[in-house]
Order: C-alpha cells, then sequence, then structure tokens
C-alpha cells in the first residue's frame, strides 16, 4: 500500500496510524460524552448524579495519567543515553491534576479538570510543532481538547 500524497510505504503507515488514533479516541471519548449528558439529563445534584460524577473523576483522572505518559514515552523511546529529567517531571503534573480533582467537590473539580486537559493539550501540541509528535497528532490532541474542556464546562455548569 502507498500514500496517495507521496508514494511512499510510510506514509501509508501514517495514515492508518491517523485512523487507529481517531477511532481510538472516539471509543476513549465515549464515556465522557453519555456521562456529560446523564449528569445534565438527571440534573447535576441528584441522587443518581453524585455515582455519576465520582465515575467521571475517576475516569477524566484516569485519561490524564495517560495523556501524561506520553512524554514518558518520547523520552524514554529517544536513543539519549541519559533522559531529559524535566519532561519526565512535568509529565507528572496531569495525572496529580486529575488525582487531586477526585478528592475536590463539583463544580470546582471539574474546573480543575479543564485546566489539567487544557494544559495538557497545549504541551502536546508545542511537542508536535517543535518535532517531538508527529504534526497529525496535534490536530487530534487539539480537537480532542476542546471537546473534553466544552464537556467538562458542561457538566461544571450542571453541577453549579
Amino acid at each position: 500500500m502507498t500514500n496517495e500524497t507521496d508514494g511512499t510505504i510510510t506514509g501509508s503507515l501514517e495514515n492508518s496510524n491517523q485512523k487507529l488514533v481517531w477511532i481510538i479516541v472516539i471509543i476513549g471519548a465515549l464515556p465522557v460524552i453519555i456521562l456529560t449528558v446523564t449528569i445534565v439529563l438527571f440534573g447535576g445534584h441528584s441522587s443518581i448524579s453524585a455515582s455519576l460524577i465520582d465515575a467521571y473523576k475517576v475516569y477524566s483522572a484516569i485519561v490524564l495519567s495517560f495523556l501524561g505518559g506520553i512524554h514518558w514515552g518520547i523520552v524514554l523511546g529517544a536513543e539519549n543515553e541519559r533522559p531529559a529529567s524535566k519532561p519526565l517531571i512535568m509529565s507528572l503534573s496531569a495525572p496529580l491534576i486529575g488525582w487531586s480533582a477526585v478528592f475536590i467537590a463539583e463544580p470546582l473539580c471539574f474546573a480543575l479538570l479543564i485546566v489539567g486537559f487544557a494544559g495538557q493539550g497545549a504541551w502536546d501540541n508545542f511537542s508536535a510543532h517543535n518535532g517531538n509528535l508527529p504534526l497529525w497528532f496535534s490536530k487530534i490532541r487539539l480537537t480532542l481538547t476542546l471537546v473534553v474542556i466544552l464537556l467538562l464546562a458542561i457538566t461544571m455548569y450542571a453541577t453549579a
């Protein structure tokens, strides 16, 4: 298989990676979408919403941890003898923000999660534009970040 734009096998692998990542991103976003809609429909202060909000906070913390791990992969995958410590240390901020949000009441927890996702999304986009991640990944991360921030903002409003 060759890439239609440049005729290379590498290009076709990159296209198939992009498609796979988009599919995984959509599947990964489904819990956030479902939880947001359900919390809004039941009202942010109903008895069922309490469990849904807890599930939302925990899932968000897990996703932030996963996203922070991207930069561990970049550093550890590089062929440097000594890994760069700054990105390794900075990548801990996303899971720590997510973990902290689990213990904070709503709507403030959703504001903190918005900060976490916005910061991680910005870092991922800067990393792509600096050549540390593929540029196509930047488009995916920007789209995902905006969607998640919108959904978190809706949930924050519903629980205020």
